[in-house]
């Protein structure tokens, strides 16, 4: 068949052709050139990527038996922590630069963007993984559903899903418009994250506030088949800015603007939006 074309839609694939073919290699050229990301320069971000090892290994009871995937994986520096530890590991990462960084660092890793084909082909390969991690990128993914399916696809069986992203919250309340990228498709709260994960049979189960980057969120989830039980932090950071912060000031300006003229919206409360970048 022709890419791009559908016999029943037409050219309503076209856009995401365009992007998949020309935009999305084009963006990669430019980064790798120009401004590939690397994290292992900076002293805060290696102690806290070795907490972060250290905290999952823990939770996931993990050992040299276990398989830690990342998904853009970068330089390969959180990876390392988990190497470091005795935990055999495999990095994602699409820019070719980063790559070959992780490589260069003794980190076993594939040059490959990942979504739903890595993710099968993972799986396929008998490549799941025991801890499936995801380091602040879920504000690159251009479709949330299809990342969190295929985190559920690539995540073996009593596996763990442990995501850390900025939080929508302090970029606004703090203003924090340096975090803004054109590289970023969203900015997301816990309960977008939640919503997310909940329609591709993922359930959090713990979840707490950080500071880096200004302030962040570090979540964990696992299969909603298996049963898991929601422990009281993700209740905590639900919580944080109920009757404050942005989801609060959005809502009330929502109904100054609405008041008096759509009377059956008065019983209606905003409790959660999405940052989205146009």
């Amino acid at each position: 068949g022709r890419v791009g074309y559908d016999p029943v839609y037409g050219a309503r694939p076209l856009k995401r052709a365009v992007q998949k073919y020309l935009q999305d290699p084009l963006a990669d050229e430019i980064l790798a050139a120009h401004a590939h990301s690397s994290s292992s320069f900076s002293p805060t971000l290696l102690a806290h990527g070795r907490a972060f090892a250290s905290e999952v290994v823990r939770r996931a009871d993990l050992g040299p038996d276990s398989l830690v995937v990342e998904v853009a994986s970068n330089d390969g520096y959180l990876l390392k922590e988990f190497a470091d530890l005795g935990v055999p590991v495999l990095g994602l990462e699409h820019v070719k630069a980063s790559a070959e960084a992780a490589l260069a660092l003794g980190v076993p890793t594939e040059q490959e963007r990942f979504g739903m084909a890595s993710a099968a082909r993972l799986a396929a390969e008998g490549g799941r993984a025991d801890a499936v991690i995801s380091n602040h990128n879920l504000a690159n993914a251009g479709d949330l559903d299809d990342y969190a399916a295929a985190l559920e696809l690539l995540l073996a069986p009593g596996g763990t899903v442990a995501v850390e992203f900025h939080h929508v919250l302090e970029l606004i309340v703090e203003g924090q418009f340096d975090v803004i990228s054109h590289s970023h498709c969203c900015y997301l709260s816990l309960l977008t994250l939640q919503q997310v994960f909940e329609r591709r049979g993922l359930t959090l189960v713990d979840a707490e506030r950080l500071p880096v980057h200004g302030g962040s969120v570090r979540a964990y989830a696992r299969r909603t088949s298996e049963g898991p039980v929601a422990g009281p932090g993700v209740e905590r950071v639900l919580a944080v800015g109920e009757g404050v912060g942005p989801v609060h000031a959005l809502d009330q300006a929502l109904r100054r603007a609405l008041a008096g003229r759509h009377p059956e919206l008065e019983a209606v409360r905003l409790v959660d939006y999405k940052v989205r970048i146009l």
